[in-house]
C-alpha cells in the first residue's frame, strides 16, 4: 500500500486541538506532571508511514545465526530466522555492516569498507543478499541496512591512491600537514595537526610514511575519515545509495552523523559544521525521494542518523545539534535516549523525567523513537533480567519507533565474563586496552551469540566455535524453550513481547497521545489514548527493586474524580508469580490499585461515559 512522508504530532505540547492544560500536584512528596485533557474531542487519526508504525528488529550480523559452521553470523543464517522476526512481530529488520572490509580481527566487524556495493565474504555474497530481500519481501519485512559515509579502510583502492596523490583521490581523505610543518627535523618530528582524539583516545591523526602527511581517523586508524566535500566522494556516495535502493532496501541507518564534517577552527574539541552536514543530509534525502518517484509505490525511503554523544572529544551532540536534523531525516536517536552513561538505576522519577525530556526537546510535526540496547551500547546487558522486562514494555508502548535488538524478545542474558584473549572488540585490545583495562571498554558483552535452543552451541552455529562465547545459561533462556512455554501456564517474555507488538497495531498505541497522571520516587504511569476512540492504555511501572518496601499504592480517582473506577489488564510481566500478582485478564480497581516491585502492567479502560479529566 502506498504512503506519503508523513509525520504526526504525539505529545503533551501537541495538544491545541485537545483542548488541554496542566498543572502541578504535590503527592507523598514527590511533585508530579499532571496533563488534564478532553477526550471527546473528535479529531481524525494522523496517517502514519510503516517506519513510525514499526517495531525495527536490529540484527547484529557475526552473532545472530551462523549457516556455514565458521562461528560467524551470515546472510544465509539471517535468511533461515526471517520467519521467527516475523513471529514475533517486527516487521523491520535492521542489518549491520555486511560490506566487503579490511578484516575482522583487527578491525571494527565490518565498519572499515572496502567497497560499499560488495558483501565480504564472511557473511556470504551478493546472492546470499538478494535472497534474504527476496524471503523478506514475501513476508512483508522492511529492510534496513547501515549506511557507511564517514571513513574507509586504509585498505581500499581509494586510499591506496590517495596516499600516492594519484589524480581525482588525492582529496578523498581528510590529509593535512603536521602542527610543526616547517621545522628542519619534521619528517622526523612531526607533531600532529592539533589535539583532536579518536574512539582509542588516542590522537586522531595518524601519520602517512607514503604521502608525509597526517590523515584523520575518528575511528581506528584502519579507517581513515574520507573528505565529505569533495565532489566525487558525494558522488560515490550518492551512487552506493542508488545501488542498494536498486536492490530493494527500504531504509538506511547512518552513524556519527555530528563527526561527518568537522569545523576545524577548534583545535581542542571536535566540532560538527552543522550547516555543510545539513546541506549534505539534504543531497542523500533527495536521493531517496527520487527513488521514491521512479519506483511509483508511493513507499517511502527511509533515513535514520544517530549521534555521537561523547563530550570529552565532541561537541554538537546532544539535542540542539538534533533539532536541526528533524526537518531533513526521518529518524535522529542517540543511545542516551532514556538512561544516562553511568548506567545509575532508574527511578520513577528518573525515567520520567527522560521520558518527557526527549519528548519536549524534539521539534513539532517529528517523531521519537526508543533506543534500549544496541551493538554499540556498553553496559546494558548487566541490566537485571527483570528490569529487561520492564523496560521493553515501556519502551513498546511510548509514542515512536522502537528499535529492538536481537535477543530482546526474550529478555537474553548475554555472557560477561568474556576473558582478555577471548576479546573481540578492537577497541577493548591491545595497543587500547589491557587485561585491567579492557572490561571497561569492551562493547563484546552485548554481542554475544544469539541463543536459539538450549541444544550444541545455543542454536547459533552446527560448528565446533563460535566468533565470541556462547552464554552458559543459554540453557534456559533461549528462543525455543519460551516460544514452547503454554502462555497461561508460564508468562514468558517471548509471549509478552508477542502481545505488545500486536497492541502497537491499536491506534492509541501507533498514533495516540501520551500523558502523565502520575509518577513518584517509585512509580512512573503514561496513558496513551487517541483522539478518535474511547479506548485508552494505563501503562504503569514501579521501578523499585526491594520487594518488602516497594509497593506502590495510586487512587486514580481522587487524583481525577473523572477517571474510570476500573480496567482490564491486558499485559503484565512475567516476573510476578505471586498470588496477589496482576494477570491478564483481570478487572483492576483504579480508586486502589497496587504496584508491586519492578511490575509493569498494561490496563486497558474505557472513557466513553467520562467527558473529561478536568479538574474538580
Amino acid at each position: 500500500m502506498g504512503e506519503g512522508r508523513a509525520s504526526t504530532h504525539t505529545h503533551g505540547k501537541l495538544n491545541a486541538v485537545l483542548a488541554s492544560f496542566a498543572f502541578l500536584l504535590i503527592f507523598a512528596g514527590a511533585i508530579s506532571l499532571m496533563v488534564v485533557v478532553n477526550f471527546k474531542k473528535d479529531t481524525p487519526a494522523p496517517m502514519v508511514s510503516w517506519w513510525q508504525r514499526s517495531i525495527i528488529y536490529h540484527v547484529y550480523m557475526p552473532s545472530f545465526k551462523d549457516s556455514n559452521g565458521d562461528g560467524y553470523g551470515d546472510l544465509k543464517g539471517i535468511t533461515d530466522k526471517l520467519d521467527h522476526i516475523k513471529e514475533i512481530g517486527a516487521n523491520s529488520v535492521w542489518l549491520s555492516p555486511f560490506f566487503s572490509c579490511g578484516g575482522i580481527e583487527t578491525t571494527d566487524m565490518g565498519y572499515d569498507v572496502i567497497d560499499h556495493q560488495e558483501v565480504d565474504e564472511l557473511f556470504g555474497d551478493m546472492k546470499d543478499f538478494e535472497a534474504l530481500k527476496e524471503k523478506a519481501s514475501e513476508l512483508d519485512l522492511y529492510l534496513i541496512i547501515d549506511f557507511i559515509p564517514n571513513h574507509m579502510s586504509d585498505q581500499s583502492e581509494q586510499f591506496i591512491k590517495s596516499s600516492n596523490t594519484s589524480g581525482t583521490f588525492s582529496d578523498w581523505f581528510i590529509w593535512r600537514n603536521g602542527s610543526n610543518f616547517g621545522d628542519q627535523d619534521y619528517l622526523t618530528n612531526h607533531q600532529p595537526p592539533n589535539n583532536w582524539t579518536s574512539q582509542t583516545r588516542e590522537p586522531a591523526w595518524e601519520w602517512n610514511d607514503v604521502r608525509k602527511q597526517y590523515y584523520l581517523h575518528n575511528g581506528l586508524p584502519s579507517m581513515p575519515d574520507l573528505n565529505l566535500k569533495n565532489a566525487d566522494v558525494r558522488k560515490h556516495l550518492k551512487q552506493t545509495l542508488e545501488f542498494w535502493l536498486a536492490k530493494g532496501v527500504h531504509g538506511f541507518r547512518l552513524g556519527a552523523l555530528n563527526l561527518l564534517i568537522e569545523d576545524e577552527s577548534e583545535p581542542n574539541l571536535i566540532h560538527s559544521d552543522i550547516e555543510a552536514t545539513i546541506e549534505l543530509m539534504e543531497e542523500w534525502t533527495n536521493v531517496l525521494k527520487e527513488h521514491e518517484d521512479k519506483a511509483g509505490d508511493h513507499l517511502h525511503r527511509l533515513l535514520m542518523v544517530e549521534l555521537v554523544h561523547d563530550p570529552d572529544r565532541v561537541v554538537d551532540g546532544d539535542n540542539h545539534y538534533q533539532n536541526f536534523t528533524y526537518d531533513v531525516v526521518d529518524n535522529p536517536f542517540g543511545f542516551h535516549t532514556l538512561f544516562g552513561d553511568d548506567m545509575s538505576p532508574p527511578t520513577g522519577i528518573s525515567v520520567a523525567k527522560a521520558v518527557k525530556e526527549y519528548i519536549d526537546s524534539i521539534p513539532e510535526d517529528s517523531w521519537p523513537n526508543w533506543v534500549i540496547h544496541t551493538h554499540d551500547m556498553k553496559g546494558r546487558e548487566t541490566i537485571p533480567e527483570k528490569m529487561r522486562e520492564t523496560l521493553m514494555i515501556m519502551s513498546m508502548t511510548l509514542p515512536g519507533t522502537c528499535i529492538n535488538y536481537y535477543g530482546d524478545e526474550i529478555g537474553m542474558s548475554r555472557k560477561q565474563d568474556i576473558s582478555f584473549e577471548e576479546t573481540q572488540d578492537t577497541y577493548a585490545k591491545e595497543p587500547y586496552a589491557n587485561v585491567t583495562t579492557y572490561q571497561d571498554i569492551s562493547r563484546d558483552p552485548s554481542r554475544t551469540p544469539m541463543q536459539w535452543t538450549a541444544a550444541h552451541m545455543a542454536g547459533f552455529t552446527n560448528g565446533t566455535e563460535s566468533w565470541l562465547p556462547i552464554n552458559p545459561e543459554s540453557g534456559k533462556n533461549n528462543v525455543e524453550s519460551q516460544k514452547n512455554l503454554k502462555l497461561n501456564d508460564t508468562i514468558t517474555q517471548y509471549h509478552i513481547f508477542t502481545k505488545l507488538a500486536l497492541l502497537r497495531d491499536e491506534v492509541a498505541l501507533y498514533s495516540g497521545d501520551i500523558f502523565f497522571p502520575y509518577q513518584d520516587e517509585n512509580a512512573f504511569c503514561f496513558i496513551r489514548k487517541s483522539s478518535t476512540e474511547q479506548v485508552a492504555y494505563l501503562v504503569a511501572i514501579n521501578f523499585n527493586t526491594n520487594a518488602d518496601h516497594s509497593i506502590v499504592k495510586i487512587d486514580f480517582t481522587s487524583l481525577f474524580p473523572e477517571f474510570p473506577t476500573s480496567g482490564e489488564v491486558i499485559i503484565s510481566d512475567s516476573s510476578h508469580s505471586a498470588s496477589d500478582a496482576h494477570v491478564p485478564g483481570e478487572e483492576i480497581l483504579l480508586e486502589d490499585f497496587e504496584l508491586f516491585a519492578l511490575e509493569a502492567i498494561v490496563i486497558k479502560i474505557d472513557f466513553s461515559d467520562q467527558d473529561s479529566l478536568d479538574e474538580e
